[in-house]
């Protein structure tokens, strides 16, 4: 069964030029010219990727990719609320990229640039090798930014395991087969907060040598010194951009094997 590819835009030129880029993948493509019809196509059809305008004349984007990311999380059967969602933007300030990343989305192209679909459909379909073989545990209680995460760091190559809070996360740790080369913990979870947690894990000789990157809304200078003093190797202060993300990962699987050379 062909996967679904919806494509959200009330340019009718717009639709027609996307759908001709992803033509070659063998996706089933599906159309609607508004934020509305998107809602309602991913209520009713699992959707796999999706393109949307974030300039649409009915909803904000933004405000469309926030429902279809939190909209029937009890719903096992229907997967849209985890698609990956392509944002096509005439204004792509880093202002847009953190209300869209905060909503959910997966990443932006101008609307100046549709040919640049293509590649990253086939970037999505085939992740090129720069995480290749990163064995990651993400710790992160909210489902929409799992998935984000999950979303980008696939996207290169890597290998995600998630766990909700950082009770589960230690079982995994303490399963003699698990492996990994990078913790990402949030830093406000449920229980053992991720302080918490980044203690525990360097009080564990087995452990001692994994990077931890703790996600954090905090600012003040003392809580950014906890953190380190935790043992964490490094901090993204969100909201974040997923270049930044990226960039912060890569930094630290490029340390860890090199430690294990």
């Amino acid at each position: 069964m062909n996967k679904n590819f919806l494509i959200v835009d009330h340019s009718a030129t717009a639709r027609k030029q996307i759908s001709a880029e992803i033509e070659d993948f063998g996706f089933h493509i599906i159309e609607t010219n508004s934020g509305k019809g998107a809602i309602e196509t991913c209520k009713t059809t699992d959707i796999n990727i999706m393109s949307i305008n974030i300039e649409l004349p009915d909803l904000n984007g933004f405000k469309v990719i926030s429902e279809i990311r939190r909209f029937g999380q009890d719903d096992e059967t229907n997967s849209s609320r985890q698609c990956f969602i392509i944002c096509i933007t005439s204004s792509d300030t880093l202002e847009n990229r953190l209300k869209g990343f905060e909503a959910g989305a997966s990443l932006f192209i101008e609307k100046s640039n549709l040919g640049a679909v293509k590649e990253e459909v086939a970037n999505i379909i085939h992740p090129p090798p720069k995480l290749k073989k990163a064995n990651i545990l993400l710790i992160e209680d909210s489902e929409v930014n799992q998935i984000l995460i999950m979303h980008v760091l696939k996207r290169h190559g890597a290998e995600i395991t998630v766990a909700g809070d950082a009770e589960k996360a230690l079982s995994l740790l303490s399963k003699s087969e698990s492996v990994y080369d990078l913790i990402i913990s949030d830093y406000n979870l449920p229980g053992i907060n991720g302080v918490e947690f980044c203690k525990k894990v360097r009080f564990t000789r087995k452990f001692q040598d994994i990077g931890i990157i703790l996600l954090t809304g905090e600012e003040s200078k003392d809580k950014i010194i906890e953190i380190f003093q935790a043992g964490a190797s490094d901090y993204i202060r969100k909201p974040f951009i997923l270049e930044e993300l990226v960039a912060r990962v890569s930094l630290q699987i490029e340390n860890h094997f090199a430690r294990m050379k």
